[in-house]
């Protein structure tokens, strides 16, 4: 028997991966967030994540 992960909601469950709400509109992924967010799993054990889209942003000098 194979069992079928989707890796994006895994990645996104254990809080390695944002849900990118500019784009999806998915209600699973947004669960799965809010949850690790709730418990504090993976980068939401950081207390100021930096979304990767706010990272890449040019740097005003």
């Amino acid at each position: 028997m194979i069992n079928k992960q989707n890796v994006n909601q895994e990645m996104v469950k254990l809080g390695m991966a944002w849900h990118f709400k500019k784009y999806s509109s998915d209600v699973t992924y947004a669960a799965l967030e809010n949850n690790a967010r709730r418990n504090r799993i993976g980068l939401w054990k950081e207390p100021n994540p930096i979304a990767p889209w706010e990272w890449r942003k040019p740097k005003a000098k």
